[in-house]
Parts: structure tokens; C-alpha cells; sequence
């Protein structure tokens, strides 16, 4: 009958979707290459840092300057490569880094700000 038609199509569309679902997570994992979503930090020595919540992480690109047209404050994604490395502040590979939304140094958490000033990594803008 009709009814039991469209039962098996939306069946079948679901599997679909959880197989697609399924595969995309299994790369991810493979790959080991997932987004991560906070603010931006420029570094003293132009590094771009990923703060999210109070923990901040120094992405690297071999090939590519990651800070190129980011400011401290902005709102930022990057797809992390690999691992995390459990330093202060972390380090982890980055694909790419791509601004959201433009920020300010108000929208870091003020915390992590002082411990990477502490540390060396930061200096506050001159106001």
C-alpha cells in the first residue's frame, strides 16, 4: 500500500542519513581533524591563539600565517589537526582559521589574558 511505501522510503532516507552521519564522524576520528570554536588571541610574536573558555591553545600552520587579518577579541573556528598538547598554553596544529565575527580584547576572558602576560606571550594594547 501507499502507506507502507512512504514508511519504507522514510526508513530508507534515515538509514542514509545516519550512515552519511556516521562516516563524516568516522573521518573525523580517522583523520583526526575536528573544529574548534572561541577567541582569538594575537601573541607577541604574531601566533594566533585560540582561547576557549579559560584555556588558551597556539595553533601552528607550517605553510600558512594563521593570524593574517585576525585581531585579539575576534571571534574564531579552527580545524585542529592532530592532538593537543598539554603545555601552557596548549599547542595543536591548525588547518585553518577562519573569523566569525570581529571582537575585542573585552571579549577575552581577562584570566587568560593575565597569565599570558605573566608568561610573556601578551602585552595589553597601549590605550
Amino acid at each position: 500500500t501507499a502507506m507502507r511505501k512512504k514508511g519504507r522510503l522514510r526508513g530508507a532516507a534515515l538509514l542514509a542519513i545516519g550512515v552519511l552521519i556516521a562516516v563524516c564522524i568516522g573521518g573525523c576520528v580517522i583523520c583526526q581533524v575536528w573544529p574548534m570554536v572561541g577567541r582569538c588571541v594575537i601573541a607577541d610574536n604574531g601566533s594566533c591563539l585560540l582561547v576557549q573558555g579559560n584555556s588558551p591553545i597556539c595553533l601552528s600552520n607550517r605553510e600558512k600565517d594563521l593570524s593574517a587579518g585576525l585581531e585579539t577579541g575576534d571571534r574564531i573556528v579552527a580545524l585542529i589537526r592532530g592532538v593537543i598538547a598539554e603545555s601552557y598554553p596548549g599547542q595543536a596544529g591548525a588547518k585553518v582559521v577562519i573569523r566569525m565575527s570581529r571582537g575585542t580584547v573585552e571579549d577575552v576572558s581577562p584570566e587568560v589574558l593575565a597569565e599570558l602576560e605573566n608568561l610573556g606571550w601578551w602585552t595589553p594594547p597601549e590605550e
